[in-house]
């Protein structure tokens, strides 16, 4: 937890890393009705499994969320705010905004009666369709990552080869439609959401240890990146891949067009 100045205003917000994966769960109080009924559960340990993912999945997208409405008046277009913001700020305002409809529907079902059962059902037969990375297993967000960003990448892939102006304003409509679905946008984005992921992304680039990341971290930061990898990289690998995005990100900081496409140039 911590605190920071928005304005004139101190705002206290949840601060957890993201890209960490689900945030860990207190085990439940001896004899409470949650205890009875995982004690009851473990005699069916794949409804128990199921059970835990879709609860684990729910609490981290509902923390993603409160820490998405706790930064809700920070203006990103003012690098001097987004200095202030920490990197785990800084990865959810990047990913959990592209998310945010399906989220938003996500939450909205939660009270509701028999929610967990219909997400549930949505975990085993339609988890890439219907849900977010916040209720896949760890090798589900590794393999859906990676088949994101390939799709991605060959959705912009002419950019590539494109001599592009340097300021999004500049950009056509054609070229905007290619770099937002470059980053998982439906609808192409204005310069000034592009600009905004510009800003985060070089902020988080600026400040980030390549080097401490775990694995989990490592795939979360390639897939913002539009990273391709390969699925039997090992941590080094992907470590090295990343650096490397990066380090050509940086040299095009005086065209944020440039930065944002690094990732096409550096496959």
């Amino acid at each position: 937890y911590i605190w920071m100045l928005v304005g004139r205003r101190v705002v206290h917000v949840i601060s957890r890393w993201t890209s960490l994966g689900p945030p860990p769960a207190a085990p439940p109080t001896p004899g409470s009705f949650s205890h009875r009924y995982d004690t009851f559960m473990s005699k069916y340990p794949r409804m128990l499994a199921l059970h835990r993912r879709v609860v684990n999945g729910s609490r981290w997208c509902v923390m993603d969320v409160k820490q998405l409405w706790a930064l809700r008046r920070v203006d990103l277009h003012k690098e001097s705010e987004i200095d202030k913001l920490t990197i785990p700020q800084l990865e959810t305002l990047i990913q959990a905004r592209v998310e945010i409809p399906k989220v938003t529907a996500i939450i909205v079902m939660l009270p509701l009666p028999l929610t967990l059962y219909v997400i549930g059902m949505a975990v085993i037969f339609f988890p890439r369709v219907v849900l977010t990375r916040h209720f896949w297993t760890r090798e589900q967000r590794e393999e859906f990552f990676l088949s994101d960003i390939k799709r991605s990448v060959e959705s912009a892939k002419s950019l590539a080869f494109s001599t592009l102006p340097p300021t999004f304003e500049e950009l056509t409509q054609a070229q905007k439609s290619e770099l937002s679905k470059l980053y998982g946008g439906i609808l192409p984005w204005t310069s000034t959401k592009l600009r905004e992921r510009y800003l985060l992304t070089r902020n988080i680039d600026g400040r980030l240890d390549v080097v401490s990341l775990t694995r989990d971290q490592l795939l979360f930061h390639l897939f913002i990146r539009r990273v391709v990898y390969h699925e039997d990289d090992d941590d080094d690998s992907l470590r090295r891949r990343l650096h490397r995005v990066i380090e050509e990100a940086r040299t095009c900081s005086s065209s944020p067009v440039e930065y944002l496409t690094a990732s096409l140039r550096s496959q």
